[in-house]
């Protein structure tokens, strides 16, 4: 998938360089303050100042561990499998289709861009989109335009957690459901809203949602749990079953 053993971290910062180039200034400001504000000021500064180097180092190597130096594209895990129809969604930044292609190249894979601009605001969504545009057929996340049981096999890749809304994500995996085949799999690949990604990123782990979250909406929906697989700390692989 990568071309260098920096390029998924580059692309990390890339999307999100408005954060990261609030963070250079926020260093820029208090490393000028520790040396023009009078002496009783200087362990505010420096402590302003430690806090924004920890956080932009701590989600930077984070990136590079799960993007560069994990096994997060290596879709040989799934080789037990023989999938024949798949359908990838994405949120408008389509990364696997490689991997995918490598691993089952016999399979006919579509895919499909669930964003919408209107409701899905993230501004590194934006920016992925604005980078590495796509031609994917766009779909609305409440209404799939695809026949009742026909994949043997869907990914949600990184993907899911841009739908904001309780409702719509509800509707989503109900949609993903129904066009799944009996004893199909849905391959689920997800942060969670726990203390590893609030230690990499600490606030953007906001933007995640809980392990219970997604539970309830698999639940809901009628869909299994068959298996789980921890990539990195930070990444969370569900192998999920249509029974």
């Amino acid at each position: 998938m990568q071309k260098n053993k920096f390029e998924g971290v580059a692309k990390i910062i890339s999307f999100n360089r408005h954060w990261y180039a609030l963070g250079l200034l926020g260093l820029v400001i208090s490393g000028v303050g520790f040396f023009l504000l009078p002496n009783q000021f200087h362990y505010i500064a420096l402590a302003i100042f430690s806090v924004i180097l920890f956080v932009n180092l701590a989600s930077i190597l984070a990136s590079y561990w799960i993007f560069d130096r994990s096994n997060l594209y290596d879709f040989s895990r799934w080789n037990g499998f023989d999938f024949q129809q798949i359908l990838n969604l994405h949120a408008g930044y389509n990364e696997i289709i490689p991997a995918i292609i490598k691993s089952f190249p016999e399979a006919t894979t579509i895919s499909a861009d669930f964003y919408q601009a209107k409701n899905h605001t993230e501004k590194s969504i934006a920016k992925a989109r604005e980078l590495f545009p796509n031609k994917d057929q766009s779909v609305a996340p409440n209404s799939l335009p695809f026949p009742d049981q026909h994949f043997d096999c869907v990914l949600l890749f990184m993907s899911a957690h841009e739908i904001r809304d309780h409702q719509e994500r509800h509707l989503f995996f109900s949609e993903i459901r129904r066009v799944m085949k009996n004893n199909g799999t849905l391959i689920l690949t997800e942060h969670f809203r726990d203390f590893a990604n609030f230690f990499a990123f600490n606030f953007g782990a906001f933007h995640f949602y809980p392990k219970k979250t997604w539970h309830r909406h698999l639940e809901e929906s009628g869909l299994q749990i068959k298996k789980r697989n921890k990539i990195t700390p930070f990444i969370n692989e569900y192998i999920i079953i249509k029974p």
